[in-house]
């Protein structure tokens, strides 16, 4: 290349002699320049497979995040100490070996006779002495429902299959001016087939004070809800 005349062809010319043998030496031949092309190309291949499978890795995380989170709180309420469990199971194996209890927790009204998933029933309490009269608490006691399952031992049970909170709704309550203890809106969040027993059991507790006898309703069968045409048609 010949610098003076801007042309391609060959010179004796010293000044172009010395810059096309520093050319010649420094600049990459084609097959450097695809080699380097190709190892780039190989590299930015890598660096988004790795972009793709870090934020794959992150969204199973903030699934998995996003689960417990929903899982804590939907047991926020319900959650029972590893004191309280058997608290509760010691009260469980007081009434089956039937001893005594100088106060009972009593139904006021009739347990539904059919349990839906999902639809909310009432349950209303009083507590009583051996004299079959209403004693009314001093402090403020709290009562709580528990879902069990029917095992043998019973399992307390949080959460149903999905991982949503099994029981919801009013699931404590305190004793009213009446000396009355009321649920007003109790829902089960899971069908009982889907458990090894098929059906559950409700405790209605007192941990906080183990003079009284729970409330305990065996082999509750919850059945799926029925759609509502059907419900029409029966109606009809």
């Amino acid at each position: 290349m010949c610098l003076l005349f801007s042309n391609n062809s060959p010179c004796s010319h010293a000044e172009c002699y010395v810059y096309n043998s520093w050319q010649s030496q420094n600049c990459p031949s084609s097959a450097d320049l695809q080699l380097s092309e190709a190892i780039l190309n190989q590299s930015n291949a890598f660096l988004y497979q790795l972009l793709l499978n870090y934020q794959k890795i992150q969204k199973e995380i903030d699934s998995v995040s996003a689960l417990a989170k929903t899982i804590s709180s939907n047991d926020k309420n319900q959650y029972l100490t590893d004191e309280h469990k058997d608290l509760v199971f010691e009260q469980l194996w007081r009434i089956q070996k039937g001893e005594p209890f100088p106060l009972t927790l009593q139904l006021e009204k009739p347990f539904p006779a059919r349990v839906y998933k999902e639809r909310g029933f009432q349950l209303k309490f009083s507590v009583k002495t051996v004299e079959n009269s209403i004693e009314k608490l001093q402090g403020n006691k709290t009562f709580r429902i528990i879902l069990a399952s029917a095992d043998e031992p019973p399992t307390i049970l949080y959460s149903n299959i999905s991982g949503k909170k099994i029981i919801r709704g009013t699931t404590e309550s305190k004793q009213n001016e009446e000396g009355f203890i009321e649920f007003n809106n109790v829902v089960i969040n899971e069908v009982s087939s889907h458990y090894t027993s098929g059906c559950f059991s409700l405790i209605v507790v007192c941990i906080e004070n183990l003079a009284i006898k729970p409330f305990v309703r065996c082999k509750i069968y919850v059945r799926a809800r029925k759609a509502l045409k059907h419900r029409k048609a029966v109606a009809k």
